[in-house]
Formats: C-alpha cells, sequence, structure tokens
C-alpha cells in the first residue's frame, strides 16, 4: 500500500510512451499503468518507431517503455535517441524500461544494461509493472556503491583529473565480478592522457567481461578508426551491427568496406538485414568509416 502511494505520488505528473506494435500489449501496460498512479491524459502509445519519435517529440516523455523489436526495427532506436542522448544533456534524461518477449533479448539486454531501467517481464501486469518501477527509483536513490564508485571516476574525468580517476577506478574493479563498465570508464581516462594503447586495452578487456558490451564497444571502434586500423573497425561495426541499430552513415561505411574489400557474404547479409536499396547504392570510392 506504501509502495503504491510513493509510486502515484511520483508518476502523477509524469507521461510514459508505450511502444509496441501489438496493441493488446499496448493496452495491458495502458491499464497497469494508469493502477500504478499514471493520469490517463499523460499516457501515449506507438506501434512503429516513427510514431515513436513523433510521440517523444511532441510530447517529451519521461517514461519510455519499449519492445526490441517493433515492426522488424530495433527498439533501441529509441535508446539512443532518447536515454543515451541525455548523458550529453543531463537535463532531458528519461527513464527506459524494455518489454521483454524472448529469451533471444538476452544479449541485448545485457549489453544496454547500463541505460536500460528495468525490464519488463510476462505477465505485464499491475503488479509486475510496479516491482519494476519501484526498483528502478531505488536504484536512482540508492545505486549499488560499483555504481557509484564509476560515477565519482566519470566526475573526476569530467574535471580533468585523470591521474585521481585512475585508482578510483582500481578501487570499482575490485566491487564486481564483470567490471565491464569500470573498463570502458577506464579506456576514458586513458584517452584523455593521449594513451590510445591502453585505452584500447581497457575496451578489449571489457569485452571478455561482456563480448556484447555496447560502450566498450564502441569506444573501440572509434579508437581504431582514430589510428587507422579500418579492417579492426570494420570488424568490430560489424558485431555492433549484429545486435544494435546504426545511424545510416555507419551502416553506409560498413556496406562501403565490403563492397570494397569483395566480402560478399557480408553484402549479402547487410542486404538482407538492413539495407533498403541496393547495396551498390552505397558504393562510393570516396567514403571511408566513420565515427559518430
Amino acid at each position: 500500500m506504501i509502495v503504491s502511494a510513493f509510486l502515484a505520488s511520483y508518476f502523477k505528473d509524469k507521461a510514459a510512451l508505450i511502444v509496441d506494435d501489438d496493441d493488446a500489449i499496448c493496452q495491458l501496460f495502458m491499464k497497469s499503468l494508469i493502477e500504478v498512479g499514471f493520469l490517463e491524459q499523460y499516457l501515449y502509445c506507438a506501434k512503429n518507431i516513427d510514431d515513436a519519435f513523433g510521440e517523444i517529440d511532441t510530447y517529451d516523455p519521461e517514461i519510455i517503455i519499449c519492445s526490441l523489436n517493433v515492426q522488424g526495427r530495433n527498439g533501441l532506436e529509441i535508446l539512443k535517441k532518447t536515454k543515451m542522448a541525455a548523458e550529453r544533456s543531463p537535463e532531458g534524461e528519461k527513464m527506459f524500461f524494455v518489454i521483454k518477449k524472448s529469451v533471444e533479448e538476452d544479449v541485448a539486454i545485457q549489453a544496454m544494461g547500463e541505460y536500460i531501467d528495468e525490464v519488463f517481464l510476462k505477465p505485464y501486469n499491475a503488479e509486475n509493472v510496479t516491482k519494476g518501477f519501484f526498483s528502478a527509483i531505488l536504484k536512482y536513490s540508492r545505486p549499488v556503491p560499483y555504481i557509484t564508485i564509476i560515477k565519482l571516476a566519470e566526475k573526476l574525468i569530467e574535471m580533468g583529473k585523470i591521474d585521481e580517476s585512475i585508482p578510483v577506478l582500481e578501487i570499482a574493479k575490485t566491487m564486481d565480478p564483470r567490471p565491464a563498465l569500470q573498463c570502458y570508464v577506464s579506456g576514458q581516462a586513458y584517452e584523455k592522457k593521449n594513451d590510445r594503447e591502453t585505452a584500447i586495452k581497457c575496451y578489449v578487456k571489457g569485452l571478455r567481461y561482456n563480448k556484447f558490451h555496447y560502450k566498450c564497444l564502441d569506444a573501440l571502434y572509434n579508437s581504431l578508426i582514430a589510428q587507422g586500423k579500418e579492417k579492426d573497425a570494420y570488424l568490430v561495426l560489424k558485431r555492433i551491427s549484429t545486435y544494435f541499430p546504426l545511424p545510416e552513415e555507419k551502416i553506409k561505411s560498413l556496406v562501403q568496406y565490403a563492397w570494397e574489400n569483395e566480402l560478399l557474404a557480408d553484402l549479402e547479409e547487410y542486404n538482407n538485414s538492413f539495407l533498403k536499396q541496393r547495396v551498390a547504392d552505397y558504393s562510393n570510392p570516396d567514403k571511408k568509416l566513420i565515427t559518430n
């Protein structure tokens, strides 16, 4: 009863967007959110990614609840537009929840764990929604010590106190059995010290703990590009594309590299998976693999 009253007070003025192409699931979540304490006039539903982007631009919902497969498109596109973008603009931070429908989605969920506030499992009823929201709020208000130490190190890096951040990160490494995030932040610290080789080693080590850790993959790709190691960067970008949505520019660069190097099996894979145009349409001899 106390939890329900707390959630009702917390969410009463907040807007939520549900993104799922199944009308029955949308309705289940709408009903559950109202029971949790949301006001119906602040609830929105989108059945495809483009409509979701439109709702976000129009209503700027604080809460986003999204399936990972929405009419064949990856729901993580929305995560990149909202939660991940908020890292560069903290005042716009969202809470992002995933509607899990199959075990095949576990890899993407694990890899993006730092961005996902909670995962909703079946049945999608008010009881499970309540538990999910309360768990997410607790993580914000009482983060585990590992995350607290990581955030301290990130703050030191932002302040330019790189040498002070490194021993803090060494402490964080002892607080988690699979500290992929610690490896990523350590890599960022060494990037600031212009020690890219050590940074790359940090990212690679993080990928040993979690081979699909998005932050380590993305940072490793950017570092390899900066070193001119296009073949290695291509392999990393290919791995990223397997589970995560790529911006159009990176799709073109991925295809361009495969085209120039006659990687026919890769070209067929890309053509079948995410290209609406003929692969040849992306051929451009001046195009290079690009970063963000």
